[in-house]
């Protein structure tokens, strides 16, 4: 390993020391890290799997601040403190509603329960979010295109139409089928 890191060097090592490169290092732990994050805590209650090894795994896959805070919260879980408490003290890993969800289902004895509802919950919201996303996106690509077409019909071919009458040239067959669908659309 240590051949192929002094013979192909990654952007990883740019990011080890105070450098330049720091700023573009992701300083906020994202959506989709998170979600992923309390799904494997999930996997791992359903399965009665070691969190804290799993964890450690997982930590080597993150990037940004996630990496240290999945490592943290190992180091923690390594250490004794339950998770509620380990979660809670790695503030920003997760959600605040998936700390609560993991507290209440430790507390009442049904973890795996609570933290299936809080993904089913974070996929409606997620669903809803796409769908407003879709809509602006339509509400933008349609604006764009009457701004685009407006100004092609009222600025652009009359002023072709001038060019070539002046010139005594032949209209194109497209100019000729564009102007009758503007005449269509116009009557």
């Amino acid at each position: 390993r240590l051949f192929m890191d002094s013979m192909f060097p990654t952007f990883r090592e740019f990011n080890s020391g105070p450098s330049v490169f720091r700023r573009w290092w992701p300083w906020r732990t994202t959506p989709s890290q998170s979600r992923s994050l309390l799904r494997l805590i999930a996997v791992a209650t359903e399965k009665h799997i070691p969190l804290a090894p799993l964890l450690e795994a997982w930590a080597e896959d993150e990037r940004g601040v996630q990496r240290r805070r999945v490592q943290r919260l190992a180091m923690l879980l390594r250490q004794g403190t339950s998770l509620p408490n380990a979660v809670e003290e790695v503030a920003g890993a997760l959600r605040d509603g998936d700390v609560l969800a993991i507290r209440f289902g430790v507390q009442s004895g049904t973890l795996a329960a609570s933290l299936r509802e809080a993904q089913q919950d974070d996929a409606a919201r997620q669903t809803v979010q796409v769908l407003r996303w879709t809509f602006g996106y339509f509400v933008l690509v349609a604006t764009l295109f009457f701004v685009i077409t407006t100004f092609i019909y009222l600025k652009l071919n009359p002023s072709i139409l001038a060019i070539m009458n002046d010139f005594s040239m032949d209209h194109p067959r497209a100019l000729t089928w564009s102007l009758k669908f503007a005449s269509f659309v116009e009557s």
